[in-house]
């Protein structure tokens, strides 16, 4: 039942992040394309909320969407083979996790901040 919570967790917010970048594109393409750049600035400043909302929802997907695979290991191999298993995958998770914070950092001190 884990399984089904993370896998759960992982399509919604997945869902959430492709449906708002899909607007906010569509959107934004519009504005430029319509030559209204004072129009396209205020969309993406009204949208920084959403979009930020949505960048985070990938990053739960993500990571729920890796425990839940690394949870699946346990159930498919069982006894203490497939326990190990699941550690190790959970633990490999570390790293991952690890450097897609060291790309959020980075991007928040060279783009955002600069």
């Amino acid at each position: 039942e884990m399984q089904m919570a993370l896998l759960l967790i992982a399509v919604m917010c997945s869902t959430y992040t492709m449906v708002t970048y899909l607007l906010c594109k569509i959107y934004t393409v519009m504005a430029l394309g319509m030559y209204r750049d004072v129009s396209y600035d205020l969309f993406f400043l009204g949208t920084k909320r959403l979009r930020l909302a949505a960048f985070w929802s990938l990053i739960w997907s993500m990571n729920t969407f890796l425990l839940a695979f690394a949870l699946n290991l346990y159930t498919r191999i069982k006894g203490n083979r497939g326990l190990l298993l699941a550690f190790f995958g959970i633990l490999a998770l570390l790293p991952i996790v690890r450097d897609w914070m060291a790309i959020l950092g980075m991007a928040d001190r060279f783009l955002y901040q600069a």
